[in-house]
């Protein structure tokens, strides 16, 4: 596995990635964009919608999975050569879409959740992975 070394890794890349996403995710999920759709096709209503005070622990856990994402990210950019902000882009997009918003499409039409919520929550993720591709990227 020659591509998984910490050796290639820039960490500051990796952590600017990890800012990067988190803002996306803010923006995408604020009622303005797509949050009052969101919490209305699950059925949530205020506090439920994860922005309350204990919402800190499901934060965390995202950040460490952003982080994570990140960093092999980061490690297979190096292994095949993407070194364009618009080609960090493309990986990220193209991993987003195959890999997170096809995950949405299969667990969430299994347990039968709402087209729209699936759709907003795996279009941000795909969004989301293209950003984090492109800051990678314009680090390299």
């Amino acid at each position: 596995m020659e591509w998984f070394s910490l050796d290639s890794v820039n960490w500051l890349a990796v952590l600017a990635a990890t800012i990067a996403s988190f803002v996306v995710g803010y923006l995408w999920y604020r009622p303005a964009l797509f949050g009052r759709e969101r919490m209305k096709q699950l059925s949530l209503r205020g506090k439920d919608g994860g922005g309350d005070g204990g919402s800190w622990g499901r934060h965390a856990a995202v950040g460490v999975v952003i982080l994570l994402t990140a960093l092999v990210m980061n490690m297979l950019m190096v292994a095949l050569g993407v070194g364009s902000v618009a080609g960090g882009a493309a990986f990220g997009l193209v991993l987003g879409a195959v890999f997170r918003l096809g995950t949405h499409l299969i667990h969430n039409g299994f347990a039968l959740r709402g087209h729209r919520a699936t759709l907003i929550d795996g279009a941000q993720d795909v969004v989301s992975l293209g950003v984090v591709g492109a800051v990678i990227a314009a680090f390299l």
